[in-house]
């Protein structure tokens, strides 16, 4: 990884070895901020760098990668028939689910406020949040769902295992995903493949994921009026147009994010060099 890099960028040369640095959400969208200029040698020495979406690509140009640096994009993948079948329940009630660390970039305070605003408007909802987190973002949010009355309709699990996240997500109606930034989004790629109603904040790497009105929906980061408006607009839809949804995003993941694929890419990236 890029953070990994820093302070080791003459290893590759002193060795006789070429230098691939991979980029992630952290190292383009807050290490940077952080320490401006943190990447400098390491533009200078690598030879060879891999992005999981065009959007953090773009994002380390802006901070002083050459365009004439050889690049690849590979964007995460999903193991497809590892995935339990999903769906969309026939349920009375909404049941929504995000999978998340509890920090603050990961923008749950929207939609938890969209929640409210739902259960204002008399629906019946039930938000569902995977992911662990340090004390004091757990106060944060148990704050909001307490000065909200959403006791009974927030629910906090903390870290799951992988198992237990996928059966979680499998009872969810839909998937929501609220960040204010994401290299790309491994936990929205796989409610996709499972079938589920995804909407997601329209920020980094998300657009990327999601093709707006055709696997799922994007929605203006940080606000929550959008997203219960935009929640209200797929609950409106017929049973055929949310299967419709539905099966362009499983045959989207499976054309262009199987794991297969993903495979063949890295062994290419490490094998074409430069």
């Amino acid at each position: 990884f890029a953070t990994v890099a820093v302070g080791s960028e003459c290893v590759a040369k002193a060795i006789g070895a070429k230098m691939g640095v991979s980029f992630r959400g952290f190292d383009m969208n807050i290490f940077p901020l952080k320490h401006p200029g943190i990447y400098s040698l390491v533009w200078k020495h690598v030879d060879k760098v891999h992005s999981i979406s065009t959007y953090l690509y773009n994002k380390a140009k802006s901070y002083g990668l050459s365009a004439e640096t050889p690049y690849e994009i590979i964007t995460p993948a999903v193991a497809i028939d590892s995935l339990p079948s999903g769906g969309i329940p026939n349920s009375n009630t909404l049941e929504i689910v995000t999978i998340a660390r509890l920090n603050w970039i990961k923008g749950l305070h929207t939609a938890i406020a969209a929640v409210k605003l739902l259960r204002n408007s008399g629906y019946e909802v039930t938000y569902h949040i995977i992911g662990d987190g340090e004390p004091k973002e757990k106060e944060r949010y148990t704050f909001q769902v307490h000065e909200a009355g959403l006791q009974d309709v927030v629910f906090f699990y903390g870290k799951l295992t992988h198992r237990e996240t996928l059966e979680k997500l499998q009872h969810a109606s839909v998937y929501v995903q609220p960040s204010l930034n994401e290299g790309f989004c491994n936990a929205v790629l796989e409610a996709q493949a499972m079938g589920k109603l995804v909407l997601a904040s329209d920020v980094g790497g998300l657009p990327e994921n999601i093709v707006h009105n055709e696997t799922g929906w994007l929605f203006p980061v940080e606000n929550e009026v959008a997203l219960a408006t935009q929640l209200e607009y797929v609950l409106s839809l017929s049973a055929a147009d949310k299967k419709t949804v539905s099966e362009a995003a499983k045959q989207r993941v499976k054309k262009y994010f199987a794991i297969e694929q993903q495979q063949k890419s890295f062994v290419s990236f490490y094998k074409t060099g430069t």
